[in-house]
């Protein structure tokens, strides 16, 4: 039996055809998780992020039960346990963010050896809604879970808050970054320079936040 030249060079071609494909697939799958992040333009893993996940917090929330002379009466959220610790040279060295507000909710870093305050956060106050440009209507808030919200933002987008160890940080993203899985967020630390029930001085990322809390939301006139 004779074969046909014309039939076996079509088979050839599209046995070649159907090669090619499955080979094409194939490199798809083959591209690294690294490839394809940077080919769909999302942000790289911030080690930095699990590292704060990790690292164990030695302070504590509390409610102020009671204000002494030289110490306060705190009761552990978690525990319940009520601690009397003094305060007033955390106090004098600008340590004590907020006001002492009885039934209020703290952040607090203990030195357990003197039982003292090392640093205490007003929590209460800090959870709210803050405005630092009232021209633009430029905000934050911070939500009672550990999300932040910008109103209006101009350069960065604020994602998280965390108190560790007696100090804020602050997770937040670039307004041109895709990053949407957390471990990915930028993260940085900011200093409360000043904390009340109406005004907050933040520092972050070398700017300077002078904040007026606003109850509530700004109309916008267009």
């Amino acid at each position: 039996m004779k074969r046909n030249p014309s039939l076996t060079l079509t088979l050839l071609a599209l046995l070649a055809l159907a090669f090619g494909a499955c080979t094409g697939r194939q490199g798809d799958k083959a591209a690294t998780p690294a490839e394809r992040q940077r080919m769909e333009g999302e942000a790289e893993v911030n080690p930095m992020v699990e590292q704060l996940d990790q690292e164990p917090d030695a302070a504590f929330r509390a409610t102020l039960v009671e204000q002494r002379d030289d110490s306060l009466v705190l009761r552990n959220t978690e525990t319940g346990q009520t601690l009397v610790l003094g305060y007033i040279e955390a106090e004098m060295g600008g340590q004590m963010k907020g006001s002492l507000t009885k039934g209020n909710e703290y952040s607090i870093f203990p030195a357990m050896a003197t039982k003292s305050v090392t640093m205490a956060i007003n929590v209460s106050e800090l959870r709210g809604q803050w405005f630092y440009d009232m021209q633009q209507h430029r905000g934050m808030r911070f939500e009672p879970h550990g999300a932040i919200s910008s109103i209006n933002p101009k350069d960065i987008s604020f994602r998280e808050w965390k108190l560790l160890n007696g100090r804020l940080y602050i997770y937040y993203l670039t307004l041109d970054m895709v990053a949407p899985d957390r471990n990915e967020y930028l993260v940085q630390p900011a200093e409360i320079i000043s904390l009340s029930k109406d005004r907050l001085q933040l520092e972050f990322l070398g700017k300077a936040y002078n904040c007026q809390r606003m109850q509530k939301a700004i109309k916008m006139k267009f």
